[in-house]
């Protein structure tokens, strides 16, 4: 099944195109990996999958909806329901818990206190963070903060997770428990992932790759 069709898509600011004729195809299962220097238009890209920004020109079909059609209404609620989003910096809400952040997603759907605070306690001891559960953002250490928001981008089993620069900000152990957790999510919920990253390494080794430079998109 194909979840996310790129047909050559321009995506411009103030004149200057940071995007220029991208075409990508994410089918169902697939991990995708974009490798790319600062500046080179991969956190664009991810906000005009993740539906948050619009494209200039081309063709986006996000989960068989044309992005050129959606209100931004329809777009924040198939956001909501069927993706997860990994910001490049920390975005965990200030004045939440890490209880209260990871379980974000799950109450805008409607989903009762107790269900939505049964599955976030769940993956906390899961990935042995429990003991985050009453903290707030500032008492956690930049891999805690990461591996928070990872679970609350999986939380409501998205069908495509996109993570930008997940491990920039982190060390070596860090890194590879985040990428421990993408691996169990993509295995236990048959997720899509699409991630960015300025280094291959920083990458999944099992993953479609591909070089943006210039805002032009080609296969490595």
């Amino acid at each position: 099944m194909v979840l996310t069709i790129l047909r050559d898509v321009w995506k411009s600011y103030n004149s200057n195109y940071v995007l220029r004729g991208i075409n990508l195809v994410v089918d169902e299962g697939d991990i995708v990996g974009i490798i790319g220097r600062s500046g080179s238009g991969k956190t664009t890209l991810i906000k005009l999958i993740g539906l948050l920004e619009r494209i200039d020109r081309g063709e986006l079909i996000v989960l068989g909806r044309d992005s050129k059609g959606l209100t931004d209404s329809e777009a924040s609620s198939l956001r909501l329901k069927e993706l997860g989003i990994i910001p490049q910096t920390f975005n965990l809400i200030p004045y939440l818990t890490v209880l209260e952040n990871i379980t974000l997603p799950l109450y805008l759907l409607g989903i009762k206190k107790s269900v939505r605070e049964s599955i976030a306690l769940e993956l906390l001891r899961r990935f042995d963070l429990q003991h985050l559960t009453s903290k707030y953002p500032h008492e956690l250490s930049s891999g805690e903060q990461q591996r928070v928001l990872i679970i609350r981008a999986f939380i409501n089993k998205p069908k495509l997770v996109l993570a930008d620069e997940p491990t920039a900000y982190l060390d070596f152990e860090n890194s590879e428990l985040v990428y421990t957790m993408f691996k169990e999510f993509i295995s236990e919920f048959k997720t899509s992932i699409v991630i960015t990253a300025t280094n291959a390494n920083d990458i999944l080794v099992n993953c479609r790759k591909y070089l943006l430079s210039n805002g032009v998109l080609t296969s490595i």
